[in-house]
């Protein structure tokens, strides 16, 4: 089936109200889901197997491992992307504000692809940013998207490492999300030079910004498709803010 952008916001948002998300952290994660969608990305493959587990997540508990003037590690505990995209984008842009540019490891970090929607918003701020996660099918896969601050939509590349020794081709970790924002793109290129080798490597798939933008297009003209089960699932996560009458519920809505 498909649907349009504005019903699907809409369906989502309520669907992550009903696993106990707040206000704002629910408008977030739907924009991050529907966006991916739109723009030729698995953002509902990425969310469809985790729905039954979304409501045991909490807003993460960040810890700062590293924390220093252009570099930063944090933990975020095995939180989802859904819930600490923002959080620690804002962390890091600010940093890179503040000294010309900042790069951050993010560790134990679910649904990773998601980030490239917060990459995109950013690039508002008149920065350059890169993000880069480890394929959770294929370890040795590595996922890059980059985006600049003239373009609304990023240059996503699927590259092959070496090897999977992380030590040797600075692979990230398995759970890992690399944030680099930079306020000129030479500081970020040479990250990249310097930490990034394995972007040199055997590029498996090369997507666009037009071909992404002509996704978003296609979308908007010809509506969303969506499955059934996750239509379905949706609907019942949503049903959760749903509750029955009572007197006492009446009584209220009549003070």
């Amino acid at each position: 089936m498909k649907a349009s952008k504005t019903e699907l916001l809409s369906l989502f948002k309520q669907a992550f109200e009903g696993c106990g998300f707040d206000g704002s952290a629910c408008e977030s994660a739907a924009d991050l889901v529907v966006w991916s969608q739109m723009h030729g990305q698995p953002g509902f493959d990425v969310i469809a197997a985790k729905l039954a587990n979304l409501s045991a997540m909490q807003r993460p508990d960040i810890q700062f491992l590293v924390d220093r003037n252009h570099e930063i590690e944090i933990d975020v505990g095995g939180a989802s992307t859904l819930l600490c995209a923002e959080l620690v984008s804002d962390v890091v842009v600010a940093r890179a504000k503040v000294s010309g540019y900042c790069a951050a490891a993010i560790l134990n970090c679910h649904e990773r692809p998601l980030i490239v929607r917060q990459l995109v918003q950013n690039r508002g701020r008149g920065l350059h940013g890169l993000a880069c996660w480890r394929d959770s099918l294929d370890p040795a896969l590595m996922r890059a998207a980059r985006v600049q601050p003239g373009r609304c939509c990023p240059e996503i590349l699927s590259v092959l490492g070496a090897d999977n020794d992380c030590a040797s081709n600075k692979l990230p970790p398995a759970q890992a999300l690399v944030l680099v924002y930079s306020s000129t793109a030479g500081p970020l290129n040479g990250y990249v030079s310097d930490h990034c080798p394995w972007l040199a490597g055997e590029i498996r798939e090369r997507t666009t910004p037009g071909s992404i933008g002509a996704c978003y297009q296609q979308a908007i003209s010809d509506g969303i498709e969506i499955s059934d089960e996750l239509w379905q699932s949706l609907l019942l996560l949503a049903s959760n803010m749903l509750v029955e009458s009572s007197e006492e519920s009446r009584r209220g809505a009549g003070a």
